[in-house]
């Protein structure tokens, strides 16, 4: 029933879950340091204390775009052991296990992630969200991405959790919540003009469900 994927590789954010449609969003810059690029979305709430990081990190991105996971992890590695306490590299480096796909190993590094945060990295917290949802784990899901949306005051973390919550709740059945959450998502994504054909695919493929 999930027909959109909607694939987040954050690094400055990086997911793997927003493997979609991107022709409009591509180039965008949004509110508070989020920039969308193809199937990717960066996040720049946290920072990297050396120029080194940043490059090494740019390098693995690059790899991941290419699909070269096995460079990509050695590189996020090495910066690792530059800034060991960097959320982003964390985060990037779980978004490669998944793609490879190593699922425990992912949600070992997101979990990683949200640690050396203090829990303030909140895009691992999107990804781990992601991740325990499609693999079922609907109520540990379901707390990370309300943990989101009381703790954010980004607006697309806001509406991409309420997203991944209308999905969560088409898949367990309770379609009046469904509602209630693409609802709070489409107003912020219109007001953004972002995630157009997620948001279309979604409404179209998932929430006509509800109607039968």
């Amino acid at each position: 029933m999930r027909k959109v994927i909607l694939l987040i590789l954050v690094s400055l954010l990086i997911s793997c879950d927003f493997i979609e449609k991107t022709n409009d969003i591509q180039d965008s810059m949004l509110a508070k340091g989020f920039t969308i690029e193809g199937e990717s979305i960066y996040f720049g709430e946290s920072e990297f204390e050396f120029e080194k990081t940043v490059k090494l990190n740019n390098s693995a991105l690059e790899y991941s775009r290419q699909r070269k996971f096995i460079k990509a992890r050695k590189t996020l590695l090495k910066a690792l052991d530059i800034e060991p306490q960097n959320p982003i590299l964390w985060n990037n480096l779980g978004n490669v296990e998944r793609v490879s796909p190593n699922e425990s190993k992912a949600k070992k590094y997101f979990e990683k992630s949200i640690k050396v945060s203090d829990s303030t990295y909140l895009v691992a917290v999107l990804n781990l969200g992601i991740l325990h949802s499609y693999s079922g784990d609907f109520d540990k899901s379901k707390k990370l991405f309300h943990y989101i949306i009381s703790n954010s005051d980004n607006d697309l973390l806001e509406a991409i959790s309420n997203l991944e919550l209308t999905k969560l709740y088409i898949d367990t059945g309770n379609c009046e919540k469904a509602k209630k959450s693409f609802k709070i998502a489409d107003k912020i994504l219109n007001d953004l003009n972002v995630l157009k054909e997620t948001k279309n695919d979604l409404k179209k493929f998932n929430l006509d469900y509800c109607q039968n």
